[in-house]
């Protein structure tokens, strides 16, 4: 009587988390128990049918704690598996500059650690030693959870396959967010008013400075993606470690120019093809162009920096002047606001005034004087009202 008692209270939770799923007009069993998930495809094509192989599933995975069948193949090794996906899905469905990436986490990290293991034996306690270990061989926790990311959609995409029944946990690593770097004003009017013997990268600065773009964006440009009686450039290509593909986001961008910017870009000579190319042709690496950048900020007597913090000072100046977070967010091209959430800090005391105003509501308005004061008082300590701000309409020209 207790075992079938104790059994019915199971049935009873399972039932609470089980689930027939419609997918691509195929139906599936969906079953999710004790921190699993299980995803599996019904030979019989009806949803009374599937309801069927799935209570056939649950009480396999009760009498034997697993829904596979002890008469089909067992999984594959990871190593096996992980050439099928990236020759398939990975190339499918991912940039070139995301396929070498995956290719590298995997053939560096994961298969040196799991790859001998099937997919249905890497357990919890294999994704912990996993950390651990590139933890120690100095990795970042960042870099850490790149990897993990890629494990866990190999991992899910053979679930979807059904060489693999259920997924391990895999809890990434929490990530303290690096304090942001920019210029401030001086610094940038140093950088772009400095006597150079390499205009080019003076050039590239003023666009990055005035648009945002990422360096991958900055050198994929070409002079047909600008045009300046609309006063538009069009961010539609990016250029990581020599591959031409798409911006990160996956999305074209239309960003408005300044009508300073339009007037330095039409003294430019500006030929066909690459905006800033090399001078006997093709693209500048990473490196040239990094150093280039170094060289101009020694000519201007500034800290070195590198491309990004050219990206992080357009941001942190709109977020200053009070741009709203969505509109910095569509002119960087994130895909999540939780990115551009980074320039909060420095957007001006909207939340004071909204308590100001929560005041008011209650009847106890504060003086306007005393209001003033302290807003000064918190925008100076934020360092908004900073000296060596620069301003984002004032654009250097750069011959």
């Amino acid at each position: 009587m207790c075992l079938r008692f104790s059994e019915a209270c199971v049935w009873s939770r399972i039932n609470k988390r089980m689930a027939v799923r419609r997918i691509g007009g195929v139906w599936y069993a969906d079953i999710s128990h004790a921190g699993m998930r299980y995803r599996k495809k019904s030979p019989i094509g009806t949803r009374a049918g599937a309801v069927a192989f799935e209570h056939m599933l649950l009480r396999r995975l009760l009498e034997t704690g697993s829904i596979a069948d002890p008469e089909m193949d067992l999984p594959p090794v990871l190593h096996d598996f992980a050439r099928e996906w990236l020759d398939s899905y990975v190339r499918a469905n991912n940039k070139p500059s995301e396929q070498k990436a995956k290719e590298s986490m995997l053939r560096l990290h994961i298969l040196p650690l799991l790859g001998q293991r099937r997919l249905d034996q890497i357990s919890g306690r294999d994704i912990e030693r996993l950390k651990r270990d590139r933890l120690a061989h100095g990795l970042s926790r960042k870099s850490v959870n790149n990897i993990l990311g890629a494990l866990q959609k190999l991992l899910n995409c053979a679930l979807e396959w059904e060489e693999l029944e259920k997924v391990p946990r895999i809890q990434k690593l929490r990530v303290t967010q690096p304090a942001v770097d920019y210029l401030g004003r001086e610094e940038v009017v140093s950088l772009l008013q400095a006597r150079t013997s390499e205009p080019v990268w003076q050039r590239m600065a003023t666009v990055a400075l005035n648009t945002g773009m990422r360096f991958g964006e900055l050198i994929a440009l070409q002079r047909a993606d600008f045009d300046l009686e609309r006063g538009v450039v069009t961010v539609q290509r990016s250029i990581v470690k020599g591959v031409i593909g798409t911006p990160k986001s996956h999305k074209v961008r239309h960003l408005p120019l300044s009508e300073e910017l339009r007037t330095v870009l039409s003294e430019w000579s500006l030929a066909p093809g690459w905006l800033f190319g090399r001078p006997s042709g093709g693209i500048w690496t990473y490196q040239q162009a990094a150093d280039g950048l170094g060289r101009l900020c020694a000519e201007a007597g500034i800290r070195r920096i590198s491309w990004h913090v050219l990206r992080h000072t357009f941001a942190t100046q709109l977020a200053a002047t009070g741009v709203p977070l969505r509109a910095v967010q569509l002119l960087l091209g994130h895909s999540d606001i939780r990115t551009t959430q980074r320039y909060a800090h420095v957007s001006p005391s909207h939340l004071r005034d909204a308590i100001a105003a929560l005041q008011v509501a209650y009847g106890h308005a504060p003086s306007s004087s005393r209001h003033s004061q302290g807003s000064d008082k918190h925008k100076t300590a934020r360092g908004y009202d900073r000296p060596d701000r620069f301003e984002p309409r004032n654009v250097a020209k750069v011959s």
